[in-house]
């Protein structure tokens, strides 16, 4: 799109609020959308040093005591028998507690990001809680989006670090301990439950990306329809006929008009598409209020089983 015409869109937005449920204009993207980059490479990063650490460790010498049979002429069986700390779990533990903080964090801007779709006041006009809902008796994924707001809470209360509480054991002989095992047993189940919330965010998308489809292709398909002062009447917020605004205006949604008339069909990217095709397998369209349950652990369930993931590398693969 050339550079003036991107500007005189926003300024038309801006102005006259078209298709945006009479949200103004922002100028920058919340950080839920803006840093993903940032905030999901962090993640990773956490993710890679704790694989790092694994790695290391499990090529590590972990006995104790340490015996050393060759040495033969040893002079004292401390030469043979050594009781060193190889056996120690700290490097495992700390590895563990930067996945643990990571968890809730990634966990966190999921939910941000699906509060942005059910919330009408910064869906850039989609339906509250993304259900035909005029007079207000439609849940829609309203509850979808307490589902991950509980879950994040809990994560989040559960992300202390184990290791920086060592209870010592043994007569003290064992004064400073990892607390390892607890801090993995932690993550395995923090993990899971990341999952469900990342679940819950597709889920809840794949009914946006329905819906967003339907909104810009019905402009579309009006756009070809009626002339500029047809497509006007759609615009809300828009001066009226008597206003000396009112030639400005129309000249302006003429131009949005010509441009979506000309506009191609809106359809998602190949890996989008793939994904939300295999979803729908599963999960309908969601028309009224219906019972959820069955239907978000089915799209956890495809999360956890890697089939939705699978579904996208795919269409990419086969580009």
């Amino acid at each position: 799109m050339p550079l003036n015409q991107r500007h005189g869109r926003e300024k038309f937005y801006q102005r006259f609020l078209p298709f945006r449920g009479g949200k103004k204009h922002q100028p920058q993207d919340s950080y839920s959308l803006r840093c993903i980059p940032q905030v999901h490479g962090a993640v990773r990063d956490a993710l890679e040093q704790a694989k790092r650490v694994l790695d290391i460790e499990l090529n590590a010498v972990t006995d104790n005591p340490l015996v050393f049979p060759d040495k033969a002429d040893a002079a004292h069986v401390e030469e043979q028998v050594i009781s060193a700390g190889h056996f120690h779990g700290m490097p495992l533990a700390l590895a563990m507690s930067y996945l643990k903080a990571a968890i809730p964090v990634l966990a966190s801007i999921s939910e941000r990001r699906l509060n942005k779709l059910v919330d009408p006041a910064t869906s850039d006009g989609l339906p509250p809680f993304l259900i035909g809902n005029e007079d207000g008796t439609e849940s829609g994924h309203m509850i979808v989006q307490y589902t991950a707001a509980a879950i994040v809470n809990d994560l989040a209360s559960r992300a202390m670090p184990a290791a920086v509480y060592s209870i010592p054991t043994s007569a003290n002989a064992e004064d400073h301990v990892s607390m390892g095992a607890n801090e993995a047993r932690h993550v395995l189940a923090m993990a899971s439950d990341l999952g469900k919330v990342l679940a819950l965010e597709l889920y809840t998308a794949a009914q946006a990306l329905d819906l967003r489809r339907d909104m810009i292709n019905a402009a579309r398909a009006l756009a070809r329809r009626v002339d500029a002062e047809g497509f006007a009447g759609k615009v809300q917020g828009g001066p009226p006929p008597e206003s000396p605004e009112r030639s400005v205006f129309l000249q302006e949604v003429e131009a949005l008009r010509a441009q979506l008339a000309d506009a191609a069909e809106f359809r998602p990217g190949r890996a989008v598409a793939a994904a939300h095709a295999a979803l729908r397998v599963r999960i309908p369209y969601l028309e009224r209020d219906r019972a959820l349950d069955g239907e978000v652990a089915a799209a956890v369930a495809m999360v956890a089983d890697g089939s939705l993931l699978a579904a996208a590398r795919r269409a990419l693969a086969e580009g």
